[in-house]
């Protein structure tokens, strides 16, 4: 198959279906972590919803791992079993 091909399939493939995402919105690795926990038991749109003023509020992981559980929970209230998550965040 040579490339011309296969950009060709690619192309067909966007077409029908769209371009795909590669994953959730993060700036550094433990965003992408955090995501993918509160990812578990909830939509990928509900997570999209919260995630940047999530990422907004705790900076670096220091200031999560710093913040009280009720700011946490606060800023993933919208997802299912926010307080769960907020104690394993």
């Amino acid at each position: 198959m040579t490339e011309d091909n296969i950009d060709a399939i690619l192309k067909k493939l966007d077409d029908v279906y769209g371009v795909t995402k590669e994953g959730f919105y993060h700036e550094q690795p433990w965003q992408l972590l955090a995501a993918i926990m509160l990812s578990a038991q909830s939509t990928d749109k509900q997570v999209e919803e919260v995630l940047p003023d999530f990422c907004r509020r705790f900076q670096t992981a220091a200031q999560l791992a710093d913040a009280p559980l009720e700011e946490i929970e606060a800023s993933i209230r919208s997802i299912g079993l926010y307080k769960n998550k907020a104690k394993n965040l």
